[in-house]
């Protein structure tokens, strides 16, 4: 999902052939959008007399993310371009992780949240 409350520089659209003979297209599975995320990118503190002086410059960043659906799970990846050259990549999944019921033990197919 991309935030609703940036503005978008763009949205790109795929083609996707996957379930047949005819490609399939998909609207808006990128976006790219820019974002404060808060970090300093540079400061600097002087103390000079008479006058002491503060600059500085946050890091807002160039994010192009893309979502896939695999099964029930979603998984966000975004590829952050940062002002001094850095290139991020994040990789989130969301979704609910599912136990199943575990008998006498069998814990091939499944994981013991609590024993009874």
């Amino acid at each position: 999902m991309c935030p609703i409350d940036r503005g978008y520089l763009i949205t790109i659209d795929t083609v996707w052939n996957q379930h047949g003979d005819e490609p399939g297209r998909y609207d808006a599975a990128f976006c790219l959008f820019e974002i404060n995320n808060g970090y300093p990118l540079r400061r600097h503190l002087s103390y000079e007399k008479p006058k002491g002086y503060y600059g500085g410059m946050l890091d807002s960043v160039l994010t192009l993310r893309s979502i896939l659906t695999v099964g029930n799970y979603d998984y966000v990846i975004d590829f952050i371009f940062h002002q001094n050259g850095a290139l991020e990549t994040k990789f989130m999944s969301t979704g609910i992780a599912i136990n199943v019921f575990s008998w006498l033990g069998i814990t091939l197919f499944s994981t013991n949240v609590k024993m009874f």
